[in-house]
């Protein structure tokens, strides 16, 4: 006799009442048996997927496409402006959770630095991800942003900047400027917190979180570097003071 697929042998509930278990079982078409945590999923490959979960690869890939949907819409409040770097950790906490190697992602916004869409520009290895700024750029321009903020994960859980992290934030500003797109930050994400790299003076003192009305909008001709520059040889005393735990707000 035939085995029923999950979905037949289950009473039918609302998909928010199901377990994990439940909802991987209807996505794969068979029984599937999982404990652990949504997260652990997330980081694995479709390989590893289909030997930790006992499926097919066809199965493993809808797993692995299901959880990155997910991961696309969390925490995705596009009505609210961001307004702090506390947002823009509370936005990415649980996404960035998802990658043990480190990606750097943008998040554009509009005018009243509501989000428009959050996009992964690349991922690297354990301790570091290439960027180019034209990659860096092309979504921002596409979503015809006011605004943007970048962000990247540190998965050693420490979010202190490196020298290469300030000085592509230096790099991102200038041509922010020159593309009259303002860039209100670069956001360190780490288990152990955040840092803002706007906190360490790497981003212009006039591209505030605050919005901006459209008819004073930075002219595009004008190019101002951050002034002041944090002192390098600093990075390492001030980004532990600056150092911050996300504390979560209601609607983020």
């Amino acid at each position: 006799m035939a085995r029923k697929s999950p979905e037949t042998t289950v009473e039918p509930l609302n998909v928010r009442e199901r377990t994990t278990s439940e909802l991987l079982s209807m996505i794969a078409g068979r029984q599937v048996v999982w404990s652990a945590g949504v997260s652990d999923l997330s980081r694995m490959t479709a390989s590893e997927l289909s030997k930790n979960l006992n499926v097919d690869q066809g199965s493993a890939r809808k797993i692995q496409a299901a959880l990155e949907l997910a991961a696309r819409e969390i925490a995705l409040p596009k009505d609210v402006p961001i307004r702090s770097g506390n947002d823009v950790a509370n936005y990415f906490r649980a996404r960035l959770s998802m990658y043990d190697k480190e990606s750097f992602w943008s998040l554009t916004l509009d005018q009243k630095h509501r989000p428009i869409d959050c996009h992964r520009i690349s991922e690297g290895t354990l301790s570091m991800t290439p960027v180019h700024p034209r990659e860096a750029y092309s979504k921002v321009l596409r979503d015809s942003a006011a605004a943007v903020i970048f962000v990247h994960n540190h998965p050693s859980g420490d979010p202190s900047p490196s020298r290469d992290d300030i000085s592509l934030t230096r790099r991102l500003c200038e041509i922010g400027s020159l593309l009259g797109i303002r860039v209100l930050d670069h956001v360190v994400v780490g288990q152990e917190g955040f840092i803002s790299l706007r906190d360490m003076g790497a981003v212009p003192e006039n591209q505030t979180y605050a919005p901006m009305a459209a008819e004073t909008a930075p002219e595009t001709s004008s190019v101002k570097e951050p002034d002041p520059y944090v002192d390098l040889s600093e990075i390492s005393d001030l980004s532990e003071g600056l150092r911050q735990k996300p504390v979560s707000e209601p609607g983020m």
